[in-house]
């Protein structure tokens, strides 16, 4: 992010000015507590020399008031010397104590691996020891108890058994994820997936679910998964990954386990629905266990996740009104017998007994006001507790931008940094680079000298420190750097406006913090597009298909059911484009990205002309920009009504009330949809596009 560069830079002579007081600092900064681990551990080749040294400095003024004799004196000295010992020495003295106790954990670990015939106690005592590793912040100790528990974990005569005592120490999903991803090159979920791994997550997270544990810490449990399965992660999120990937080992049982576990608990359950979406199309197949519900409760579940899986805020996983019409007609069909008319009926009752909103002010919200993008954005922001702060957090700081940018001078400093910092993936190259001092040195004397500035590519590539940017990043970062430079210099020479600048940019930091949430779920539009265009193949399928509406209608139903390829396969009249659309059906990417390039008739008539001539790309591609949350974010708040709204929805007091209401509003449509569809669809149409 931009943010902490910039602050680094406004702060150049303070970093460089404490450099020779940075031991010191170091030493102040810990607030430890005895017999607890969460708190910085020294390398194990740390040195109390240091402190030594500063032991021969401390203040002995009260010596005097302790009286040494034979018997005790020796003893009331040590306490003596310990109450004056400053906080800083008796912290780092007890970071000593506490690496030698982690060592001394490791070394009783490694004795037992060592050791044939382990008895069940010696392994407790094993996963004891690993367990309290895993808490430690030395990360070689915690890479050691990662990579022990993967071995035992991935060997098939050990794996239940290591099962079974990480259940018993209470280890949580994402912390088995996190030892078996020690073993996968650069953390990467495609080698993840490729080596198996998922199979053995899997099968912990159906003994996680039915292990007793869960009852007696069900809220810290269920919040670690779902905020595990939806991180973003170095090739998406886990969830996708889990919903999506064809692997060659039968996991029917093990995504079906988990499908249903998912659902039983209101904090996972659209998660659960969520899975189920991405995992098969037949709503009457679905993978949680309805045969166990109540008929009444049968129902509702199946209209519940009908709602979701219509309203869908991720749009490329949302699914149209004809194709969760059908999968509804036969699911009612199947489940309660119910004819076409008996479901009209049905869903006109329903409609006419509908309980509104918990209170009467959320009654009274007219949601036709916003937009569809908008409806999306609210359905995010309060899709987890998490995400509601940080959009609380970015929507107070939106009152201090103006203040802050009109003292800044909005048209001089403020205008020239915000367009800096809209270069992310630049800044974000340089975030971990900026905490070298050499390098904050170089741009320090970029700002006192302008012909400095020239010869900074040679400086950050040569020598004792090098950077790691190729030419043309380093050549983007000069050009920068000279737009800026003389707003730094103005600013440097004000120390109002640092203060003003640092709290402008730790405002922007929270609305990218909400952005980089927003975009998790977002597809690489671009990159995909790219694919398409550089296959010729599949550039003359779209083609024709974006060319005929039949063609495109159909199209759209079999983006979401693959059911129906064999139909249009025979619309298309033609082998070749036969294959290269089966080829593209294997691409999950491309259908993700096709869904939604397709998804109305704006966006069609756009991907039609980027088709066609390269120069319409760009055009195509900044009106899917748009639709983006984090877009749709940053243009609600030019718009007081919604950003009203949006700030009620995500409090503390209104989130949940806020979310039911848009579970009832999506129900209600869902409701009215199947009305229109039923009476307008004949039967026999029905059955022949299932």
């Amino acid at each position: 992010m931009f943010v902490p560069i910039l602050s680094t830079v406004f702060l150049l002579d303070v970093s460089i000015s404490s450099a020779s007081n940075s031991s010191i600092v170091q030493l102040q900064d810990p607030v430890v507590i005895v017999h607890q681990l969460n708190y910085p551990l020294p390398s194990a080749n740390s040195s109390l020399t240091a402190a030594e040294g500063e032991l021969e400095n401390y203040d002995d003024s009260e010596q005097d008031n302790f009286d040494i004799d034979e018997a005790g004196g020796e003893m009331r000295m040590l306490h003596s010397i310990k109450k004056n010992i400053p906080l800083y020495l008796r912290s780092h003295l007890l970071f000593k104590e506490a690496t030698n106790s982690l060592q001394s954990t490791q070394n009783d670990a490694k004795a037992l691996l060592e050791k044939n015939g382990r008895s069940l106690d010696e392994t407790k005592k094993l996963f004891a020891h690993l367990a309290k590793l895993l808490e430690s912040d030395d990360g070689d100790l915690k890479l050691f108890a990662r990579m022990t528990i993967s071995k035992f974990l991935k060997d098939s005569s050990t794996t239940e058994d290591a099962q079974y005592q990480l259940l018993h120490i209470q280890t949580k999903l994402s912390t088995v994820f996190d030892c078996l991803m020690s073993h996968v090159e650069d953390e990467a979920l495609e080698g993840f997936f490729k080596d198996g791994l998922h199979v053995l997550l899997l099968s912990y997270a159906g003994k996680l679910f039915s292990f007793e544990g869960i009852l007696v810490d069900q809220a810290s449990i269920l919040e670690d998964v779902a905020r595990f399965l939806t991180a973003n992660r170095n090739g998406g999120d886990l969830i996708t990954w889990l919903g999506t990937y064809q692997s060659a080992v039968d996991l029917y049982y093990y995504v079906f386990r988990l499908i249903s576990n998912l659902v039983r608990f209101d904090r996972t359950r659209e998660l659960g629905y969520r899975l189920q979406s991405l995992q098969i199309n037949n709503l009457g197949e679905s993978r949680y266990d309805l045969h166990k519900l109540s008929w009444m409760l049968k129902r509702d579940r199946g209209l519940e996740y009908a709602a979701y899986t219509r309203f869908n805020f991720i749009e490329h996983e949302s699914k149209s009104r004809v194709f969760v019409g059908r999968q509804l007609y036969f699911f009612l069909s199947h489940t309660e017998l119910l004819k076409k008319e008996e479901q009209i009926d049905f869903f006109l009752k329903m409609l006419s007994a509908d309980v509104g909103p918990e209170t009467k002010d959320l009654e009274e919200i007219d949601w036709s006001m916003l937009t569809d993008d908008q409806m999306r954005l609210f359905k995010a922001a309060l899709q987890s507790p998490d995400l509601a702060k940080l959009v609380r957090e970015a929507l107070e700081a939106e009152n201090q931008v103006a203040s802050v940018e009109k003292e800044l001078g909005y048209e001089t400093v403020g205008k020239a940094l915000m367009a800096v910092m809209n270069d992310n993936d630049l800044m974000q190259s340089l975030k971990a680079e900026l905490n070298e001092e050499e390098l904050v040195r170089l741009l320090k004397a970029s700002l006192d000298d302008d012909k400095h500035l020239e010869n900074l590519p040679l400086l950050l590539t040569h020598g004792d420190f090098k950077l790691k940017l190729n030419q043309k990043e380093l050549q983007a970062l000069v050009t920068n750097m000279q737009k800026i430079l003389p707003y730094f210099k103005l600013s440097l020479l004000d120390g109002k406006r640092v203060t003003l600048l640092e709290k402008a940019l730790e405002l922007e930091a929270r609305f990218n913090l909400v952005e980089d949430m927003l975009s998790s779920t977002e597809l690489n539009t671009a990159k995909s597009l790219e694919v398409i265009l550089n296959d010729q193949g599949i550039v003359q399928l779209l083609k024709k298909i974006v060319e005929n509406p039949n063609h495109l209608m159909e199209f759209r139903s079999v983006l979401e059911d693959k059911g129906c390829m064999p139909k249009f396969t025979t619309a298309l009249g033609d082998t070749n484009l036969a294959k290269v659309l089966d080829a593209v059906l294997r691409n999950i990417d491309l259908v993700f990205f096709l869904r939604v390039a397709i998804k109305d008739d704006d966006r069609v008539k756009l991907f039609r002309a980027a088709l066609e001539k390269k120069e319409q790309v760009n055009e195509f591609l900044e009106a899917l920009d748009k639709k983006k949350l984090a877009n749709v974010f940053r243009s609600i708040l030019e718009e007081e009504h919604q950003v009203r709204l949006l700030r009620k929805a995500v409090s503390v007091d209104h989130r949940e009330a806020f979310k039911n209401a848009l579970n009832l509003r999506d129900r209600k449509m869902l409701k009215e949809e199947m009305v229109t569809y039923l009476k307008s669809v004949d039967v026999k149409i029905i059955s022949s596009d299932s």
